[in-house]
């Protein structure tokens, strides 16, 4: 009778657990769907004010914004408020930020047609008096570069 023998067997090698991959691991349906929210109305996504981690992130309806902070990750969807779990509005403000953070670490910046984060807009104006026109200009906060300040 053969007595069962521990340790490297003859004619086998070792295996070196450092060099096996694993496949990544496939979204779940709430991961799709903030990846595609972010996708068709990212450019929607708002931060609420500078500085602050308070975003307005559109509704997939089209019927107005849900409010996510993103630093406490909660949101004021029904999703959410259900389930007490990351909803597709707090994923996609996650994108966003990561996003942000990736172009800023690589010194990209968005082409803007924008001088030092402000747009200046005119128009002419008729003066009802004497009918001179006159052009008045107003500065408006770049939206672009607002948020990446």
């Amino acid at each position: 009778m053969d007595t069962p023998r521990h340790g490297p067997q003859k004619g086998l090698g070792t295996v070196d657990t450092a060099r096996i991959t694993h496949p990544a691991p496939r979204p779940n349906a709430r991961e799709q769907r903030a990846l595609e929210l972010y996708r068709t109305r990212g450019h929607d996504i708002r931060q609420a004010s500078p500085g602050e981690d308070l975003y307005l992130v559109p509704s997939c309806t089209g019927r107005g914004f849900y409010s996510v902070d993103y630093s406490e990750e909660t949101c004021d969807c029904p999703d959410f408020r259900r389930r007490g779990e990351n909803c597709k509005h707090i994923l996609a403000v996650g994108v966003l930020v990561a996003k942000r953070r990736s172009r800023l670490r690589l010194g990209v910046r968005q082409v803007c047609a924008c001088n030092d984060g402000w747009i200046t807009l005119g128009q002419l104006v008729v003066d009802e008096e004497t009918g001179e026109e006159a052009e008045e200009y107003a500065l408006y906060l770049c939206r672009r570069c607002a948020d990446s300040r």
